[in-house]
């Protein structure tokens, strides 16, 4: 039974109503032709004014609330930080010890099955028992825990950790997670003497004999008196440059910069490394370690456009702000004359073209035919973006009969928002952030791009990246080409407002920057057709981490192999393999790997149809060591206790068993449920009102009155 039940319209409206309502029924039935009696009379006036009273009622659109209370079992779900710095030790014990002493306070006050048990580290996962806790590698990553909640929907949620983020995002505190939240600090502040490397400042793409600046951001906390240390940088062991260094007495930070060159081409892990003070205890802080990817040259990048627009200055901002891209600029004006012109024997240098609404209808020939020469001859990747300015007579005299495509022009722009699509091939374009929520909250802020040729019509080994839906129908917006060489082709002007419409919120500002920066460094090599292609999306990172891999297999038109099979073949310094597959229905493979120790690995993907082998390409990934979890040792007590007040909970020392085991002591809960019916539209109501209708009818007609 209901506890309460309450109405959505005021008790005077009621009132009203039924008056009206018996007012009126009286007006009907003050008199009746033949008479009848009084009780009779009575009754015809009671049901014609409840029908009418019914159907006022309708008009204000009646609901009806109801609260249940009913007791229930208390839902608990407990997180323990399983990353890095748990293992570390704290004076005399590890902090590990104090995890599992927690983990076991709270199975003693209550049974195992009846709470949710997890492990975070740079994700979350489940747990079967706490007795299977151990350690990991990971960084931590707070944002997953707080999704888990979210997802979870605890009663109470108890999150045992030291609440150190070196991963992700720092969660903000404004807004409440849902559940009652109570954290359990593990370790003890540090008040020892300490130095530290925090940061390393340097590229993550050098090239190969030039010199790399990196500007290494050293801490010291507690120093007795002045010391003088070495800064060294080695690879593999070899010793690439170092730096003495003096740190004075206290607490500091200092900001050291240091030169030196690579020469090895392809991922190299580089290690850091500052010299251990006397006294010091904590010595795997005094480390940092990156990884640096050395590149033969940098690519040449042209960009043409028939006059001077926004989409050429933004596009050559976002290229600029990656070292492995050099930019050549040609602007025309109204007249086919260059108004902007780096040197044009540089054509045959560049390795991708872009395109701004380019060739015009002004264009000189003696540059088309300049361009044709050229491309015969080293076949440049292009990205194209046609405009109103756009004469695809001309660009067809370059490249011939290559993106041949129904460009039929409007007079007038039309507004066209990206539709993002969910293709394998478009995975490398389209992830721009390893968080798929932010991925997809980008593509859904983007502003819309001014398309010429919403009636384009794409080839058939033509990849689809992004559409857009323009009155019902399908508009592709960008797309890509390998038919002789790679293109990229973006139906539409208008990338210049992404930079600046989307800079109230730096990350995704910086996917423009991002998104422009996959195009071009795909378009700029030079790869030849593979019949099984496998991709990851990066290349390197810390133990632990998730990588996400993607193989396709594909025929020598570039159509996908519907009936092939594939395997994965991870090789390690010391071991190897295989990883499991997971098949679609498109074809496409997909796995994932999670390393779990430092060390440059080899994944090699093998493809077959009907048994026979198909092909196979492979990449590398390098794993190094988790350096921020050694960085700061000190548990963020404020983060932890902001975190708990927020939630309606409280923090508590790992150290204080019979507070923990508080948290878990409630056996159940009323739990209050609301319950809304919405009356006006309800098939019962109508019903009867059907109802009373025909039994004033039926007696109407039994005393004469019909």
């Amino acid at each position: 039974m209901p506890e309460l039940i309450q109405f959505n319209i005021p008790f005077i409206v009621v009132l009203l109503t039924a008056a009206a309502a018996f007012a009126v029924s009286y007006f009907f039935y003050r008199k009746t032709n033949p008479p009848i009696p009084e009780y009779a009379r009575w009754v015809l006036l009671m049901l014609r004014a409840l029908v009418f009273f019914l159907l006022f009622l309708i008009f204000f659109t009646p609901a009806v609330k109801l609260i249940f209370v009913k007791e229930k079992a208390e839902k608990i779900a407990v997180f323990f930080d399983n990353s890095r710095s748990m293992n570390v030790k704290d004076g005399d014990k590890m902090r590990w010890e104090s995890v599992e002493k927690v983990a076991q306070a709270l199975v003693s006050k209550k049974p195992a099955s009846e709470i949710k048990w997890f492990t975070f580290n740079t994700s979350v996962q489940p747990l079967s028992h706490p007795d299977s806790l151990k350690p990991s590698e990971g960084a931590t990553n707070f944002q997953a825990v707080f999704n888990a909640i979210r997802k979870q929907k605890p009663d109470r949620a108890i999150i045992v950790s030291d609440g150190v983020v070196t991963e992700g995002r720092i969660p903000s505190l404004k807004r409440k997670i849902g559940s009652h939240v109570f954290t359990v600090v593990v370790g003890r502040a540090q008040s020892q003497t300490d130095v530290f490397i925090s940061e390393v400042k340097s590229s993550a793409s050098v090239y190969r004999n030039e010199k790399v600046k990196a500007d290494i951001v050293i801490g010291a906390e507690h120093l007795k008196k002045a010391v003088s240390l070495n800064l060294t940088v080695k690879m593999d062991n070899k010793l690439l440059a170092q730096k003495r260094i003096t740190l004075t007495p206290g607490n500091g930070s200092y900001s050291v910069p240091l030169v030196y060159k690579l020469n090895k081409l392809g991922l190299h892990h580089l290690t850091f490394e500052i010299e251990r003070v006397k006294g010091e205890t904590n010595t795997a802080n005094n480390r940092f370690h990156v990884v640096q990817e050395v590149l033969k040259s940098r690519k040449n990048v042209g960009l043409f456009t028939a006059y001077p627009n926004y989409d050429l200055k933004f596009l050559k901002l976002a290229i600029e702000k990656f070292p492995r891209f050099k930019t050549f600029t040609f602007v025309e004006n109204n007249r086919g004359r260059f108004i902007v012109k780096d040197a044009l024997q540089n054509l045959d240098s560049m390795d991708v073209w872009i395109f701004v609404d380019f060739p015009g209808k002004n264009t000189s020939g003696i540059l088309i035919d300049q361009l044709r020469k050229s491309w015969e001859t080293t076949r440049q990747n292009i990205l194209l973006m046609p405009g109103g300015q756009f004469s695809n007579s001309r660009f067809r005299k370059i490249f011939g009969q290559f993106l041949r495509f129904n460009f039929s022009p409007l007079s007038v722009a039309r507004e066209l928002t990206p539709i993002t699509v969910n293709s394998p091939g478009a995975a490398t374009f389209l992830n721009l952030f390893e968080e798929s929520a932010r991925n997809q909250q980008f593509w859904s802020m983007v502003p819309p791009l001014q398309s010429f040729y919403p009636n384009l019509q794409t080839g058939p080994k033509d990849v689809l990246l992004i559409q857009s839906i323009l009155r019902g129908r399908a508009v592709p917006l960008i797309f890509l080409s390998e038919t002789k060489l790679k293109a990229v082709v973006i139906n539409g002007l208008g990338l210049w407002r992404w930079h600046f419409l989307l800079q109230p919120d730096d990350r995704l500002a910086a996917g423009y920057s991002v998104f422009i920066e996959k195009i071009v460094g795909w378009l700029s090599k030079r790869t030849p057709f593979k019949p099984v292609l496998l991709k990851v999306d990066r290349k390197r990172g810390n133990i632990g981490q998730k990588f996400q891999l993607e193989i396709q297999l594909v025929d020598s038109r570039g159509q996908t192999i519907q009936d092939g099979t594939a395997a994965l073949m991870v090789k390690g310094e010391d071991q190897s393999f295989n990883l499991p597959v997971q098949k679609d229905q498109a074809g496409h493979f997909s796995a994932e790997f999670i390393p779990v120790r430092e060390g440059n690995y080899k994944i090699i993907a093998r493809g077959f149809q009907q048994n026979e082998f198909w092909g196979s390409d492979s990449t590398s990934l390098i794993i190094i060591p988790v350096n921020k979890e050694l960085i700061q040792l000190k548990p963020d007590t404020l983060f932890l206790k902001k975190l708990a007040l927020m939630n309606n909970g409280r923090m508590i020392q790992a150290d204080s068993l019979n507070a923990v085991q508080q948290i878990v002591s409630g056996k159940q809960q009323y739990v209050r449920q609301k319950k809304e019916v919405e009356l006006w539209y309800k098939l019962g109501l109508l019903i009867l009102i059907l109802t009373l209708i025909t039994l004033e009818w039926s007696l109407r007609k039994k005393w004469n009155l019909i």
